[in-house]
């Protein structure tokens, strides 16, 4: 069905607010309506997304007519706008609604974050990036909560830099499951501070020798196989605030991980991470 905007009145204003004049009284009273908050260049676009009309004034002030809407089935469940010639709308592998980097139509321009995103959810998982792959300078996940199975089984090209501030991210699940790393500084940027969930991070990843990482542990409440099937290819530490005691034993955080051929699981977790710092 083709959408006109034929009949509707053209002396409709759209409401745009600052957010230093944003109050929780006025973002109740929108959500109670079914309106739903577009953030943009400092300030948000408050839409009824029951409204085709409502939905398309918004995408002519942001300057995107061509994007389409998708309404989020993980994160914060915002509605956000994408460019359709840089995602696709599919099923991962959890039979979730994600919106996934459309690698095969890739045209060589920076890539750019869904405007009011909260998630990531499966967007380079199990695919193979292009050489040229960049992405946008915009490409920030301030607002991102949820990166869970955002680089599973992903193969990075050779220029791919892992240059994020993931200081908000609480959902890291499955993150990078199955990918191989041939750097060893490849995650020396990632920040877990408010982490909560790290459940299979690295199940099943191959990670070279020395490689680094800090990982905050502080306000994780879930590890469950964080190393599940890990294969650890000579030394690699986790930082000074990567606490694990009394919170999940060698044979869950390490279950079928190796190092050298040794299965970790047969030690303490101590013992393990003293063998990992060692090499």
């Amino acid at each position: 069905m083709t959408f006109s905007l034929a009949g509707k009145p053209k002396e409709r204003k759209l409401e745009y607010i600052s957010d230093s004049n944003l109050t929780d009284e006025i973002i109740l009273e929108k959500y109670e309506h079914g309106y739903s908050r577009v953030r943009y260049k400092g300030g948000s676009f408050f839409v009824n997304m029951d409204d085709e009309y409502e939905q398309y004034r918004v995408q002519e002030a942001i300057g995107v007519p061509n994007y389409k809407w998708f309404r989020e089935t993980t994160g914060n469940h915002n509605w956000v706008l994408f460019n359709p010639k840089q995602y696709n709308v599919e099923y991962n592998s959890e039979n979730r609604f994600i919106l996934k980097f459309n690698a095969h139509d890739y045209d060589g321009l920076p890539l750019q974050l869904p405007i009011n995103a909260s998630s990531c959810c499966s967007m380079f998982s199990w695919l193979t990036l292009p050489e040229d792959f960049v992405l946008h300078r915009n490409f920030v996940l301030d607002n991102i909560v949820d990166a869970s199975m955002m680089f599973a089984g992903c193969v990075f090209s050779a220029n791919f830099e892992f240059d994020f501030d993931t200081t908000n991210l609480y959902n890291m699940r499955y993150m990078f499951f199955q990918c191989k790393f041939g750097r060893k500084d490849f995650l020396k940027k990632l920040n877990t501070t408010n982490a909560v969930n790290l459940a299979y991070m690295f199940g099943e990843a191959e990670l070279p020798n020395g490689f680094e990482v800090d990982i905050d542990t502080t306000n994780v409440q879930n590890m469950t196989k964080m190393f599940f099937n890990t294969i650890f290819n000579g030394k690699s530490t986790f930082g000074d605030k990567f606490n694990v005691t009394g919170r999940v034993t060698a044979d869950n955080l390490f279950q079928g991980a190796t190092l050298n051929g040794k299965e970790l699981s047969n030690y303490t977790v101590p013992k393990a991470l003293e063998m990992l710092a060692e090499g």
